[in-house]
């Protein structure tokens, strides 16, 4: 469903999802062959992930209104009071702030996280006086969890859980 999402161009918003969703499948098949110390069966993952480039550089140019949205949306693992947890994370460009993307794109990879690949929890990191990226948060069903510090900036750990 995600090739058809980019190649009909129905929406920017709908042909971004679909190539962060096959980003993320990709990135996962490619490094669960090197986890296993099969590099070799990376290959396809990693020429995928190539082709995937190309094709979000070459759709991009021909849209009439480029992505504007995300400079990244990811999972990562991160260590909070030493212990190791899934984040989501994401960035916009200023411009874009207050628009809801934030909301969709926390909403989305919180879903897949949870969902498809079936994680036991996600956590979402905010400096505490930032407002709007608590309310993000919470919108996707995140709960405060606690404060604390990390890299020296008080943070506020939203925790979701299947």
């Amino acid at each position: 469903m995600g090739p058809a999402a980019i190649l009909l161009r129905l929406s920017v918003a709908l042909s971004d999802l679909a190539y962060a969703g096959i980003f993320y499948h990709l990135l996962l098949a490619g490094l669960a062959h090197v986890a296993i110390r099969k590099p070799s069966g990376a290959l396809p993952a990693m020429v995928g992930l190539a082709l995937l480039a190309t094709s979000f550089v070459t759709q991009n140019a021909a849209r009439e209104v480029p992505s504007p949205y995300v400079h990244v949306a990811i999972f990562r693992h991160i260590l909070v009071d030493g212990t190791d947890e899934i984040e989501i994370a994401y960035t916009f460009k200023r411009s874009l702030w207050g628009q809801g993307l934030a909301s969709e794109t926390a909403a989305a990879l919180t879903s897949i996280g949870l969902s498809q690949l079936e994680l036991p929890s996600l956590i979402g990191l905010a400096f505490v006086g930032n407002g709007a990226s608590r309310r993000v948060l919470e919108k996707s069903n995140y709960v405060l969890e606690k404060s604390t510090t990390h890299h020296g900036e008080d943070v506020v750990i939203y925790r979701a859980r299947r």
